[in-house]
């Protein structure tokens, strides 16, 4: 278990090729494990690459990921990223990975590699019922507005006695006004009863 942690932190401090090993002395009921840790070369990032884009700008995916060239490359760092790209979730597939045939060295590449969802969906509806006779209700939403990730939400639902219009607009956190995320919802809604 110290190895493992040991090779965990050292990885992730950007000491990508170190080498942790144990030896262990026993002699009367004790044991003296030693963990030698060999650190080796630092690795920072090199070039950023993304693949796959569609329709979503690359500047997004450059705010999200966070991945700058001169930074520590470690494991941890490339996994966060990934999870902060499937958390917009304009994306089905994310992958961030080692560039292939730049795996060693002091400057190493990091390949982003997306597939984009479907962002759009629509939604149309036709009922009765004796309360409010007929009811139709639509809605139509983006995820992936102008390509920037940002959401976009229209909502409408008609009856004889109800009427309902609704809009909403999403800004994820690290692409919102200041760094912050922004939600904005404006709705109307009349309802009748006797």
């Amino acid at each position: 278990q110290s190895r493992v942690a040991a090779e965990a932190a050292i990885r992730n401090a950007g000491y990508l090729d170190a080498s942790v090993t144990t030896t262990r002395a026993c002699e009367e009921g004790s044991c003296r494990v030693v963990v030698t840790v060999t650190p080796g070369e630092p690795a920072r990032v090199g070039r950023v690459v993304i693949a796959g884009l569609a329709r979503t700008d690359a500047q997004v995916v450059k705010k999200v990921a966070a991945i700058e060239p001169g930074e520590v490359a470690g494991p941890e760092a490339l996994l966060a990223a990934q999870r902060r790209m499937l958390g917009l979730g304009i994306f089905q597939r994310v992958a961030v990975r080692p560039i292939p045939g730049q795996i060693s060295g002091a400057q190493r590449g990091v390949l982003i590699e997306v597939e984009e969802a479907q962002s759009r969906a629509v939604t149309v509806g036709v009922g009765w019922d004796n309360v409010e006779q007929a009811r139709l209700s639509f809605s139509w939403s983006e995820l992936n507005l102008f390509g920037r990730a940002r959401s976009l939400f229209l909502d409408t639902k008609v009856s004889g006695r109800e009427k309902h219009f609704q809009v909403s607009y999403r800004e994820p956190a690290r692409l919102g006004v200041l760094g912050f995320p922004t939600w904005v919802s404006v709705f109307r809604s009349d309802e009748h009863y006797t």
